[in-house]
C-alpha cells in the first residue's frame, strides 16, 4: 500500500497588501527620525502580518493546538520565526535606505532621495514580499504534511521522493528522484517538498520498501534546504537578511526591541 503526499500547487493566488506609510518612511529617513538605530514598528508589523495570516489560515496558530502537541510546538516556533524575520527586514530596508541619503558624503536632494527610495521600497514591500508570502504558504503547508506523514508512520514507514519527470525539473531534484528512505533519515531534514521555489516535487508514502543505498548531497537552498515541519523555521537562519553588520548584532538577538504580536492581534488580520 502506499499514499500519496500533495504538497499542493507549486504558487497559489495570494492578495499582496499595501504598505501605506513608504512616502513617510522615506520622508522620516531622510530627516533623520528613522535610522537602523531607531526602526519603525509599523513596518515590522506590516511584513508580520502579511506572512502570519498565511501561516494561520495554512497551518494554524499556536492557540489553534492543545500545548504541548506537534501542532502547538511547530505554529509557535513559525510564529516566532515570521517575527524575527519580519524584524531583520526591517532593519535591511531602513539600513539600505539610510545608505542612500548621502553621495560622495554630499546629502542628496530630497526629490532624488525620494525616487531611489521609493524604488527600495518597492523592491522590499511589493516584489521580495510577494515571493515571501509563496514561501510562508508553502512552508506552513509542508508542516501539515509532516504531520500527517509522523501520524501514519507506524503503517507507512517509508517516504519516496518523486519529481513531475519533464525538462523543468532541477538536476539536482532529478539526481534524488525514486530516492526511498525511511521517515526518520536524516535525509528528509533537507530533502523534503518543497525544496525550492515553485517545486513541484512530491513524496509517497510506502507501507514497505527497499531503502535506497548510499548519501545524497544535502539541499542547500538558504530557504528550503530544510524540513520545516521539523523545525518550523519558515526562514532558516541562511537567508541575507539575518546578515548584519557587527555593530548591530546586539540588537538582534532582541529582535531590534521588536515584540511578537498575539494569536489575537493576527487574527484580527484575517
Amino acid at each position: 500500500m502506499c499514499e500519496l503526499v500533495n504538497i499542493g500547487e507549486p504558487e497559489k493566488k495570494i492578495k499582496t497588501p499595501t504598505y501605506k506609510n513608504s512616502n513617510k518612511l522615506i520622508q522620516d529617513v531622510y530627516d533623520g527620525k528613522i535610522s537602523p538605530f531607531v526602526l519603525p514598528a509599523d513596518l515590522f508589523e506590516f511584513t508580520f502580518y502579511a506572512l502570519s495570516t498565511l501561516v494561520a489560515e495554512t497551518f494554524g496558530l499556536p492557540s489553534d493546538f492543545k500545548k504541548g502537541t506537534f501542532g502547538f510546538k511547530r505554529s509557535t516556533q513559525m510564529k516566532n520565526n515570521l517575527s524575527v524575520f519580519s524584524g531583520s527586514k526591517t532593519f535591511q530596508e531602513v539600513l539600505e535606505l539610510s545608505s542612500n541619503v548621502l553621495v560622495d558624503g554630499e546629502v542628496l536632494p530630497f526629490n532624488e532621495f525620494k525616487k531611489i527610495g521609493l524604488g527600495i521600497d518597492n523592491q522590499y514591500n511589493k516584489h521580495w514580499l510577494e515571493t515571501e508570502q509563496q514561501a510562508a504558504f508553502r512552508q506552513s503547508e509542508s508542516v501539515a504534511n509532516w504531520k500527517d506523514i509522523k501520524e501514519d508512520e507506524e503503517t507507512f514507514p517509508y517516504l519516496k521522493y518523486i519529481t513531475v519527470g519533464d525538462d523543468r525539473v532541477r538536476h539536482d531534484h532529478s539526481e534524488v528522484d525514486g530516492v526511498i528512505k525511511r521517515v526518520d533519515d536524516p535525509f528528509w531534514n533537507t530533502w523534503f517538498p518543497p525544496n525550492d521555489w515553485n517545486c513541484r516535487c512530491i513524496v509517497e508514502q510506502l507501507e514497505t520498501a527497499t531503502v535506497t543505498k548510499g548519501t545524497f548531497p544535502k539541499n542547500d537552498s538558504p530557504v528550503f534546504g530544510t524540513n520545516v515541519g521539523k523545525n518550523g523555521l519558515i526562514f532558516p537562519k541562511k537567508h541575507p537578511y539575518y546578515n548584519v553588520p557587527k555593530e548591530f548584532k546586539k540588537e538582534q538577538k532582541i529582535n531590534f526591541g521588536f515584540k511578537t504580536p498575539t494569536d489575537e492581534q493576527i487574527k484580527n488580520f484575517l
